[in-house]
């Protein structure tokens, strides 16, 4: 005659358990590290690592100003290329270049 719960459901239920409860406290030890982990991949700060532009010198002329100016336009231009802000009226991202498109549709809500 057979009994049930045999030794094997014992075995599977006991380690079963033991492995529930071992991922069970792992995640409630590493869950606030994890997070911070996870977060430090999506900082908001962001540094433009391209060279500053020089000082004028003492006594510029206007040439030296007037390509002075550029180079700051350029260097702020490039900048905001690689560091781009969240207003809208700056300068546009990539991402909103592509909504220029004509030939793209409007996506609504529902539109599955």
């Amino acid at each position: 005659m057979f009994l049930f719960p045999g030794s094997w459901a014992v075995f599977q239920f006991v380690t079963s358990l033991l492995f529930w409860l071992i991922a069970m406290m792992i995640h409630i030890f590493y869950i606030d590290s994890f997070e911070i982990y996870i977060d430090s991949f999506y900082t908001s700060s962001c540094v433009c690592d391209l060279p500053m532009v020089r000082a004028l010198p003492a006594e510029p002329t206007e040439v030296e100003k007037k390509a002075w100016a550029l180079a700051q336009v350029e260097r702020k231009e490039k900048c905001s290329r690689i560091c781009p802000t969240s207003k809208k009226e700056d300068t546009p991202t990539e991402v909103s270049s592509f909504t220029d498109i004509k030939d793209v549709g409007e996506v609504t809500d529902g539109a599955w």
